[in-house]
């Protein structure tokens, strides 16, 4: 019996990708700071993409979430001095246009604010990185009027590059070029970047601070700490507002946080099926 190409590109593809990039990039493990969530897309109607969450889902997370005296803020403001207890990280990588339409309006129909990090070379354009479809990316426009609303707009680099294959020279022309272009757009210091990939090495994470970023959001925790380093849980299409409720709680141990860290190895397939040229393999 032959398996349908969709089930084998939907998800046997992740898996098989995901496991294998984890031997060859290595595990790390996860640290006990309270951590925040990751969003990628918000569609009326989600796909077979696992990074997909619906609207109506992610309105219900967010009326819970005020029903239980919570808040959510962006990375600059939860990494202020006097955070309150009651707030939330909110993060969204990849600056995907439907955050715009369908996310934005929902946060601030209840005052809550978050961090979009933008892939800063294409903006307004379509992605190339994904194993799945391509999606469309804010524009400039777009950009402007969420940052204008109080919403953090951070950098999820120039191209999407898995930063730790760069050479020192790439590295820092994806970190630079990405913060110069966003500030250019918004009018504000961009100071707060997200991995793509989940990928950090201590090489990287002392060009990002040399370059001028303060603090980062990193949903796959790295094999040194950080206080500048916020861990956040990734939200995927199968979760429950209750999954993600108890990703937040951090009591013991908690089925809905091992699978959303399971989840998060899947994401290094994706260098692995479209390895770059300017990827270096000897680190």
């Amino acid at each position: 019996m032959i398996l349908a190409p969709t089930l084998l590109n939907i998800f046997l593809g992740p898996v098989f990708l995901g496991g294998m990039a984890s031997l060859l990039f290595g595990y790390q493990k996860h640290s006990s700071r309270k951590p925040g969530l990751l969003f990628h897309s918000i569609l009326d109607k989600p796909q077979w993409n696992m990074s997909q969450y619906s609207t109506e889902r992610f309105r219900s997370l967010l009326a819970e979430l005020k029903k239980n005296s919570l808040s959510t803020v962006s990375l600059k403001q939860f990494s202020c001095p006097g955070d309150k207890p009651g707030e939330v990280l909110l993060t969204f990588d990849d600056g995907f246009e439907n955050i715009y339409h369908n996310a934005i309006l929902a946060l601030e129909d209840y005052g809550f604010k978050a961090s979009i990090f933008c892939v800063a070379g294409f903006v307004g354009k379509d992605s190339t990185w994904d194993v799945y479809r391509s999606s469309r990316q804010l524009t400039k426009s777009q950009i402007s009027e969420i940052s204008s609303l109080g919403h953090e707009i951070g950098s999820h680099t120039l191209t999407h590059a898995n930063l730790p294959y760069l050479s020192s020279s790439n590295l820092e022309k994806e970190l630079k070029e990405s913060k110069q272009r966003l500030e250019d757009i918004t009018g504000r210091a961009v100071t707060s970047i997200s991995f793509p990939y989940g990928s950090c090495t201590r090489r990287v994470w002392d060009k990002v601070k040399e370059t001028g970023y303060t603090q980062a959001a990193l949903y796959r925790d790295t094999s040194f700490s950080d206080p500048d380093l916020y861990s956040v849980y990734g939200v995927y299409r199968f979760d429950r507002v209750n999954d993600v409720m108890e990703r937040l709680s951090k009591k013991g141990f908690c089925a809905s946080a091992a699978r959303a860290r399971m989840m998060s190895h899947f994401s290094k397939g994706s260098p692995v099926w479209k390895f770059r040229e300017d990827y270096i393999t000897v680190l």
